[in-house]
């Protein structure tokens, strides 16, 4: 199978989870298909031939801009079409994914943004080409885990017309659409009114984690400057972390992530809590630490960071929000509690019995192993892909079902 991928935003950066989840997904896709890159430009091209080498990388031709806006229009209403402008919609992209698909059995995007190029392609072929998007989280509940003062800015306010205008009229108008967690996946289906697939995150586990080398250690990893993993260290710090403290006072929290907002770093200040920054090396927090934690007050899709502690062999305590999607209870490495006393008790008798400790991270080791391999994530996408092909297959080059009912045309006019 002939697999395009258009390539709007840079993927390079792999502490982003998107970026992690495309660069996996394709990774193990590339095995069983041929795959290819159309980069919007040579940065984003770069960065995609540096984490994905065995890939065919394209880059978009350098038109310039005044060409751009004549070569192609998308006949939508007129607030559609600004909606997708204020994601960085590029017509003269559109037209080139449209050539390219030519030559391709399908058409894979990942996330909101590249779900714009999906819509109307093969028209040079004369045929409607088959086409996926992956959205990995529902974008509308993504919107919502942001801070209330950015959601009710002009910006915010700005996104939320753009992001329910693109779900409600955009995304009905592709064939297949997946989600990382069945919650996300739900409210698709609600907004689309078709059936959305589950594909889940994967992980990817160390070969050998040695017992007994845990110190009294709690860590909470993330992007610190993710809404909802500040609002998370916040509530650990100023209200379960002291409930610890008080029962465990040697114990020590680590707030592991990349660029922490100012809100994050002062609370280093007190109760033997460490703000790290960018770590090299993430796994060897997740080693030396006797429980990770997700107090997740908001958010959505299913947590990597859950994924990797419990892949590393170290037991999770979450709220329920922040394990949703994935197997908890001991015989899964996850506790979950939502009341701030029950989630410190949990903390408790993990860091003051290491043989318990020791148990639930083992347990969870092998549940991500069974349940959350990247290449179990790679068969469930591979699964999509290949039911939308044969059905468009079965419709002998007629459009598919959702796109004779929703698509709309894409107008290519000659310079």
């Amino acid at each position: 199978m002939r697999v395009l991928v258009p390539l709007p935003f840079d993927i390079s950066c792999q502490v982003h989870g998107r970026n992690l989840r495309v660069v996996n997904l394709l990774g193990q896709l590339d095995r069983r298909c041929d795959i290819t890159l159309a980069a919007c430009d040579a940065r984003v091209a770069a960065g995609a031939a540096a984490v994905l080498p065995g890939i065919r990388v394209l880059t978009a031709p350098d038109v310039p801009r005044c060409h751009h806006a004549r070569s192609a229009t998308l006949r939508d209403p007129w607030w559609l079409r600004r909606a997708a402008r204020f994601f960085g919609y590029d017509p003269a992209m559109h037209a080139w994914i449209d050539e390219l698909s030519v030559d391709a059995d399908l058409v894979l995007g990942f996330d909101l943004v590249s779900a714009l190029y999906l819509t109307q392609l093969g028209r040079h072929a004369e045929r409607s080409v088959p086409t996926v998007c992956d959205l990995i989280d529902d974008p509308w509940l993504t919107f919502r885990s942001g801070r209330w003062d950015e959601q009710f800015s002009i910006v915010g306010m700005k996104t939320a017309i753009a992001v329910r205008a693109l779900r409600r009229w955009l995304l009905p108008q592709i064939d297949v659409l997946t989600a990382v967690a069945p919650r996300d996946a739900e409210m698709l289906s609600r907004t689309t009114g078709r059936d959305v697939h589950v594909v889940p995150n994967g992980v990817t586990c160390p070969d050998d984690i040695e017992p007994g080398q845990r110190e009294s250690l709690v860590v909470l990893t993330g992007a610190m400057n993710f809404p909802p993993n500040e609002q998370a260290a916040r509530y650990l710090v100023r209200v379960i972390w002291p409930r610890v403290r008080r029962m465990v006072p040697t114990a020590r929290l680590a707030l592991v992530g990349a660029d922490p907002t100012a809100r994050v770093r002062e609370l280093a200040d007190a109760f033997n809590v460490t703000v790290t920054g960018r770590v090299d090396d993430l796994g060897a927090w997740l080693r030396r630490a006797r429980a990770a934690t997700a107090p997740m007050l908001s958010g959505t899709g299913l947590k990597n960071k859950i994924l990797e502690a419990c892949g590393h062999a170290c037991p999770v305590v979450a709220t329920r929000l922040g394990a949703g999607g994935i197997p908890t209870g001991e015989d899964h490495g996850i506790l979950v509690a939502d009341h701030p006393k029950i989630f410190a008790g949990h903390l408790v008798h993990l860091l003051t019995d290491p043989a318990y400790a020791e148990q639930l991270g083992r347990a969870g080791a092998s549940m991500v192993r069974d349940r959350f391999s990247w290449s179990g994530a790679a068969r469930a996408m591979w699964s999509v892909l290949e039911g939308c092909r044969r059905e468009a297959t079965q419709t002998t080059g007629a459009a598919s079902p959702a796109l004779r009912r929703r698509c709309r045309e894409v107008v290519y006019a000659s310079a």
